[in-house]
């Protein structure tokens, strides 16, 4: 231990640092030193040291002895003076109240067990009055620096020196300015004060500060870090602090280097760097040069994509790490340039050109900064071309074009593909191909779709099950024909593929068949039709047409008929009615005695006349109509040529003696060669006779002999006689016996008896032609001639008597008989009575109530009135009306699954009866002939189908021919099947029936389908159409009958277009109520557009005499007459308002196991 005195001599107190206020008395007894009072004790080992601080702050002083040498116990005493104050003490002095400055003397006792030492010290208490230098001020030249006393120092201005390398300044302030200084160089600075028996000082460190660094750059920057560099400053820097900062932190490093790099920056951040020279006490610094530097971007990296779209794309790109303000988005093509602002990371741009290819860079911003993505690039998919059209087919080709893909002035190529068993594709660049080396009659399916660049493809157009023409038909002849049909025949293709034919009639298909003949009726006689036969692939596709024109044979004329007048010269005049169909003329043929004549007439003659002919001769004349093709069957009938005046009878009157003479006849026998046949055969030989008159008088052959009896005057005629003479003239062996006066009756005329002993005149009248008008010879209408006179004398009658009473009774008979024939005629003459027929009403119940339509509105206003109090009545009278029918048929047990309701079923009479297929009663469906305005079989109402029985109503469907079917109801109502969804959504077969939908047009009111309804068997096809009503509430009556009127005029269009000789089926769920009350509504309007007659209630009476229940509720009676009403204002033009409010139905129904299905359970439709 140095520096320590003894105890006896006064201590020299060390220099030791001032510490603020404290004077420090170090003293110590050290082994080996000698106490002047005390010897030294060998055989002891502990040492007294007495290091002893006397703490002046507060004026104390302390005195704290320690022991080396081992943990022992000791006390001391302590007498300290001036103060002489002493204490006795274990471990410590504590002396307080001492005065700084001041000499204390210490009289330590210290004893350990029986050892006991002593030790005077002498002290001044002393104090480094200085404290608190410190550097006020630096700069690059000069320190400030000042310092303070102690507080506890009253001594008067002290004089200080301030030293600094080599240097003195000397000041009574307590602070100084040191300068002209080198920068950032460290200066040792001391302050000295003399105060007694010591100078005290206090030093300082102290740098100035360094000057600015020079030339500060920025050498390298990457996207994370930041290189530096400067010149040092003038002067000294011991190293340099560079600090940076951005928008939200600050960092700072040192470098003992000029130069630095900063790391760990965010990339596209703009930093503020400073860099500082910091002196060697690592507190003084210069002033911080500083730059701003932003970080380089890294390069995004983008992409494009069409979202497989043809007019949009979107660009991406990664999210950059840093600091990015915004990207702009480059987009360039052929077509367009444009730039967008986005955020990351995706730029979606719209509405581009279909099939261009776009290029896109990504640009990041952050400041001035730029990041520049490689380009990247894609395309938008090209557009659909458009629809693909066939332009041309053949066995083994189809061509087809299309619309250019949009926009049309791109040059797209295109992929044609087409595939049956396999797939072929072929590529063009217009827009058209011709696919080649294809099957005949074959389907193919055709796609084009659009190559755009990339080889980006559009979505495919498709046309399905194209077929190429199948093979024609070969030697297509007519094979036989009539006049109403033409057989066609012909071979199969070559390439024959169970093909079907379809064989057209001017342009109108016919019939597509399986067979190779057809035998096609219902043709017009004598017209010729172009046939064409198309052979048909599966899918209906046809073939080249074979034609050969085909001419039916042509009619025979009509009411053919010929006459030979009489009366001028032997002439044959024919007519005839013009033939069904047409022709070019006729041929006509004459043949008789010697002739046989034909001639030509063009058509549009229907008489002709044959001239130069002999009289009262028989021919047969013949007719043929010429046709276009075979010409008609010979028609044939017997024509007798007429008569003329016959030539006179030139004979002597001796030819005309009679032969027998009586007293009241005679007999003439004439030779039939007096008569001359030229002029027409004498058919009737008759003899005027007169007493007086002039029997050769024509005047007198309608003059009978009661007429002459009665006064004589003139002649008669007194008998007529057939004659049966050869020809031309008669041979001298045919003879005519006539006896004149033997009361014959011939017609009117009586052949009286003569008067004995008269002489008699007469006359032979022969006829070509006897007409008579009510029994007399019509003078005008015949033709005779009269011969010359003849006369003979009668002889006396030997019983005169005998004689009167014969000529009494001839007289009395001639009477009678003129009575008997008067009242003949008579009768005749008079009007027929009409028999009075008894009144409907009064034979059977009441079946009708027609109103007259001007009548109608009264009545309508009087049964409505009392809430329809009227009408209830009348449709009270109509619940039994039919009742009584039988239903045999519905009854029977393998038919009762196939009503929908018990109480709703079909009378027998007049119920469908369908083709038997599989068993006895295959011919039942609930359907019955329903009579219309213009039928009886108009209509067909029908139930709704079952699932069991969609089959057997397409069936009826077919079998019935039917065009135009009505639904009335909806599948399913308030929860209810009411009836099965009977049609296909695409196609489906029933049975032998195929049914495929072809439209439906959905309105808001009804939806109108159309099925094309085929026969599988025969390949026939016919079209069906269906109305169905989807606004007629369940249970109840349309809202307004304008509505149901509208939907009844569209059907009945179709109807008289397409189902004028087939009925129309209508149905709802029963077939009744809601069935009934359409038909009715037609029959109806009927009734008042053509007899201005109102009478619902026979319309529906004559309805339920066809099928129970036909308009069911009285509802829809009331409803049927509103309609009426409505319906008449409309054609008066007062019907303001149709609409008719519709009120609650009066009950359902349920097929329902009882056969007595009461009202509440009645079906209602």
């Amino acid at each position: 231990m140095s520096s320590f005195y003894t105890a006896t001599r006064m201590m020299r107190r060390p220099s030791l640092p001032c510490v603020a206020l404290t004077a420090v008395l170090l003293f110590a007894v050290s082994e080996g030193v000698r106490s002047d009072v005390c010897t030294p004790c060998t055989d002891f080992a502990a040492e007294f040291v007495f290091p002893s601080v006397i703490t002046v702050s507060t004026g104390n002083c302390t005195l704290d002895p320690k022991v080396n040498g081992g943990n022992f116990s000791y006390f001391m005493s302590v007498t300290c003076a001036p103060n002489n104050d002493s204490s006795y003490i274990n471990n410590s002095y504590n002396l307080t109240n001492v005065t700084l400055g001041e000499n204390y003397t210490f009289n330590i006792n210290a004893s350990f067990g029986n050892v006991s030492y002593s030790v005077t010290l002498y002290s001044y208490t002393y104090v480094n009055p200085l404290t608190n230098l410190r550097v006020v001020n630096q700069t690059t030249g000069s320190i400030g620096i000042s310092w303070d006393l102690q507080p506890n120092v009253t001594s008067a201005a002290f004089s200080y020196s301030v030293s600094y390398n080599n240097s003195i300044i000397n000041t009574t302030s307590k602070s100084a300015l040191l300068q002209d200084l080198q920068p950032g160089t460290p200066y040792n600075i001391s302050v000295m004060i003399v105060i007694p028996q010591s100078t005290s000082q206090v030093t300082v460190r102290a740098y100035t500060r360094p000057d600015v660094i020079r030339n500060l750059t920025v050498t390298a920057v990457s996207t994370t870090s930041v290189s530096l560099s400067w010149a040092p400053p003038v002067g000294n820097a011991a190293f340099y602090s560079v600090l940076w900062n951005d928008s939200s932190t600050q960092q700072n490093t040192t470098s003992l280097n000029t130069s630095i790099t900063i790391s760990n920056l965010t990339a596209g951040t703009q930093y503020t760097f400073s860099v500082t020279a910091i002196a060697g006490d690592n507190q003084a610094a210069g002033a911080p040069t500083s730059l701003s530097q932003y970080t380089n971007l890294p390069k995004p990296s983008c992409s494009v994509s069409n979202r497989g779209t043809n007019n949009s794309i979107d660009v991406t790109w990664t999210a950059l790490v840093g600091h990015v303000e915004h990207y702009v988005v480059n987009l360039t093509s052929q077509y367009i340039e444009a730039s967008m602002i986005s955020t990351c990371c995706l730029q979606s741009i719209n509405d581009l050109a279909a099939g261009t290819v776009y290029n896109a860079t990504v640009i990041a911003i952050s400041g001035p900064v730029l990041a520049i993505s490689d380009p990247c690039s894609n395309a938008t998919y090209p557009n659909e071309p458009g629809t693909i059209i066939i332009t041309n087919k053949t066995v083994s080709s189809i061509s087809l074009t299309w619309s250019p893909a949009v926009p049309p002035e791109r040059q797209f190529n295109y992929i044609v593909s087409y595939e049956t068993s396999s797939r072929y594709t072929m590529t063009v660049s217009t827009n058209s191909a011709t696919l080649s080396s294809l099957l005949s009659g074959t389907p193919y399916n055709i796609s084009v779709i659009t190559v755009g660049p990339l080889n980006l493809t559009s979505k495919p157009v498709w046309k399905y099950l194209v077929t190429t023409l199948p093979g024609s038909v070969q030697g297509l002849q007519v094979f036989n024909t009539s006049m109403t049909a033409i057989t066609l025949n012909w071979s199969q293709p070559m390439d024959y593929n169970g093909y079907q034919y379809m064989v057209m009639k001017n342009g109108t298909i016919i019939k597509n068949i399986s067979a190779v003949i057809l035998y096609v009726d219902g043709l017009s006689p004598g017209t010729c039709y172009p046939f064409s036969v198309i052979t048909l692939a599966a899918d209906g596709t046809g073939s080249a047409g074979v034609n050969v024109t085909g001419c039916t044979d042509a009619a025979p004329p009509e009411v053919f008929k010929c006459d030979g007048p009489n009366g001028g010269d032997a002439n044959i005049n024919i007519s005839w009615q013009n033939p069904a169909g047409n022709y070019n003329g006729y041929e006509i043929t004459i043949v008789g005695v010697n002739v046989n004549v034909s001639t030509s007439m063009i058509a549009g003659h229907t008489s002709f006349t044959w001239f130069n002919l002999a009289y009262s001769t028989t021919y047969t004349v013949m007719i043929m109509t010429v046709g276009p093709g075979k010409n008609s069957t010979k028609v044939s009938i017997s024509c007798k040529t007429g008569v003329t005046v016959p030539s006179m009878i030139n004979v002597t009157s001796s030819v005309l003696s009679p032969s027998q003479v009586s007293y009241n006849r005679f007999v003439l026998t004439l030779q039939s060669s007096i008569f001359d046949n030229s002029h027409g055969h004498i058919t009737h030989v008759g003899v005027l006779v007169a007493i007086d008159g002039n029997t050769s008088d024509k005047q007198y052959l309608s003059k009978s002999y009661d007429v002459w009896n009665a006064n004589k005057v003139g002649a008669y005629l007194a008998v007529v006689n057939e004659f049966q003479g050869g020809t031309s003239r008669a041979s001298q062996a045919d003879q005519i016996s006539i006896t004149v006066g033997d009361n014959s009756l011939w017609n009117a005329y009586q052949n009286g008896a003569l008067q004995p002993t008269q002489n008699y005149r007469y006359s032979i009248v022969a006829f070509t032609s006897l007409i008579l008008n009510n029994n007399f010879v019509d003078i005008s209408q015949s033709f005779f001639s009269l011969s010359g006179p003849a006369s003979t004398t009668l002889p006396q009658n030997p019983a005169v008597i005998g004689g009167a009473v014969g000529g009494v009774l001839a007289v009395l008979v001639i009477l009678i008989i003129a009575v008997i024939i008067g009242v003949f005629f008579w009768r005749r003459k008079q009007p027929r009575r009409e028999i009075t027929e008894i009144p409907i009403q009064s034979m059977r119940a009441k079946v009708s109530m027609p109103i007259r339509m001007e009548d109608f509105e009264t009545y309508y206003r009087k049964q409505r009135a009392n809430s329809n109090c009227g009408f209830a009545e009348e449709f009270e009278d109509l619940k039994s009306v039919g009742v009584a029918q039988s239903k045999n048929s519905a009854l029977i047990l393998e038919n009762k699954g196939k009503n929908r309701y018990n109480n709703v079923l079909p009378y027998d009479f007049s119920r469908v009866k369908l083709s038997v297929l599989r068993g006895a009663h295959d011919d039942y469906i609930n359907a019955n002939y329903m009579p219309g305005y213009f039928s009886r079989k108009e209509f067909v109402a029908a139930q709704g189908p079952l699932a069991c029985t969609v089959s057997e109503f397409w069936r009826m469907i077919w079998e019935q021919n039917v065009h135009t079917l009505v639904m009335l109801t909806r599948c399913n109502e308030q929860g209810r099947v009411k009836c099965e969804e009977y049609w296909p959504q695409k196609s489906k077969h029933f049975d032998n029936i195929s049914v495929t939908i072809t439209s439906s047009i959905v309105l808001e009111d009804w939806t109108i389908r159309d099925f094309d309804v085929k026969n599988v068997k025969t390949a026939e096809i016919r079209s069906v159409r269906q109305f169905h009503f989807t606004a007629w509430p369940d249970h109840g009556v349309p809202q307004t009958t304008e509505l149901l009127i509208n939907f009844r005029h569209l059907v009945r269009e179709h109807m008289d277009q397409y189902s004028r000789n087939c009925p129309t089926v209508v149905h709802c769920s029963a077939g009744v109520g809601r069935t009934g009350t359409f038909i009715a509504i037609d029959r109806l309007i009927y009734q008042i557009e053509r007899e201005s007659i109102v009478d619902v209630f026979g319309t529906i009476h004559d309805m339920r005499m066809h099928r129970p229940l036909m308009v069911q509720t009285e509802e829809q009676y009331v409803f049927l007459n509103q309609c009426a009403m409505d319906i008449i204002k409309s054609r008066t033009g007062t019907n303001v308002d149709l609409i008719y409010q519709n009120t609650a139905a009066l009950a359902i129904y349920e097929n329902v196991n009882s056969t007595n299905v009461s009202k509440k359970n009645a079906p209602k439709s």
